[in-house]
């Protein structure tokens, strides 16, 4: 969850963060490490809920997030809530070269040098060995909004991306796109916006969900049986638009 849109500490999640979260798992699962040998570092890792949820799984040895909007009191309250994990808010902080796996959802559309920085994170942080996962807002032309409130720069395509990746000395494994369903609805609201700019509602990201059991899980179910449904056409060669966009790379050896 981005920082702008935590409405309390550890409240209820968005059904979209925790299928997105799964995804992430799919995704990671495809690298090549060992359970244990993997030390992730998680980059503008927000209110660190995906960082905590990782270290449940048993899979990463060590998980470092960072988050240079968080101050040392959220840092220090975030790690005692979670094993096997810490947050920072510098750089500074971190082990040069010393993550095999580098992190970043929804992160570089933040940055207004977004190529800088992901080349900055792959030089200074990431092994020789390393692997990076990142995720994006997609298409641009959906640029409205909520991408503002956001502080967001940029949306992005696939295969910009992955062109984005290469220029970090990066070589895309794979990539495709998440929540296929989302997309019609959020093109309908981008177009509503557009049309009629003087009824705009106030925005509410992630982290104001407040609705019931029944209809938090009915929506994570769908969102779940979206994700696999795309995963599993992207493992056969299919890519299915989506309203995320993601990449699992390599740096070049």
């Amino acid at each position: 969850m981005d920082l702008r849109e935590r409405t309390d500490a550890y409240g209820k999640r968005h059904p979209w963060e925790l299928s997105r979260l799964k995804a992430i798992r799919t995704i990671c699962r495809r690298i090549p490490i060992r359970d244990r040998d993997i030390r992730v570092l998680d980059v503008g890792c927000g209110d660190g809920f995906v960082s905590r949820e990782l270290a449940k799984d048993g899979t990463f040895g060590f998980i470092t997030g960072v988050d240079i909007h968080l101050s040392e009191r959220q840092a220090a309250a975030m790690a005692i809530a979670g094993k096997d994990v810490a947050f920072h808010n510098t750089y500074d902080a971190l082990d040069r070269n010393g993550y095999n796996l580098a992190l970043l959802m929804d992160v570089v559309e933040h940055v207004e040098e977004d190529r800088q920085y992901l080349l900055d994170i792959v030089l200074n942080y990431l092994d020789e060995e390393g692997y990076l996962v990142f995720t994006v807002p997609a298409f641009p032309f959906l640029f409205g909004s909520h991408d503002r409130f956001l502080h967001h720069h940029r949306r992005y395509t696939r295969e910009g991306l992955v062109e984005l990746a290469r220029s970090a000395r990066l070589e895309c494994l794979s990539s495709g796109y998440l929540f296929f369903s989302l997309l019609p609805v959020r093109f309908l609201s981008h177009c509503f916006e557009t049309w009629f700019p003087s009824r705009k509602g106030k925005i509410h990201g992630v982290g104001s969900w407040k609705r019931g059991a029944i209809v938090s899980n009915v929506l994570g179910f769908l969102l779940d049986a979206d994700v696999r449904f795309g995963m599993a056409l992207q493992q056969a060669g299919i890519t299915l638009p989506g309203l995320t966009a993601w990449a699992l790379c390599r740096k070049h050896r």
